[in-house]
């Protein structure tokens, strides 16, 4: 599988294609995200799609309407993640 990567300049962030929707019968996409530290993006929300945020390494802080999570990658180990309906604001 070829992997297809993009860096935003502005946020500073690169983004990894690692499935594309055609490569799973249009069930999910899955994308690897590297930030760097203090970056993300605005918040913000989708209405066609959920999100799922699974922290690979460092802390990853998520806001979900108006709760704020801290994920470490040892919460991932133990099967925690954060998953947001399309409507709700998130970054």
């Amino acid at each position: 599988m070829k992997k297809r990567v993009f860096f935003n300049p502005k946020v500073k962030d690169k983004v990894t294609v690692l499935k594309t929707a055609d490569e799973t019968a249009f069930d999910h996409i899955l994308v690897e995200v590297e930030l760097a530290p203090g970056g993300g993006t605005p918040k913000h929300y989708h209405t066609s799609f959920n999100e799922t945020f699974i922290p690979v390494e460092g802390t990853l802080g998520v806001d979900v309407g108006k709760k704020i999570f801290r994920l470490e990658k040892n919460q991932e180990a133990k099967g925690y993640s954060s998953s947001l309906r399309g409507s709700t604001p998130c970054l």
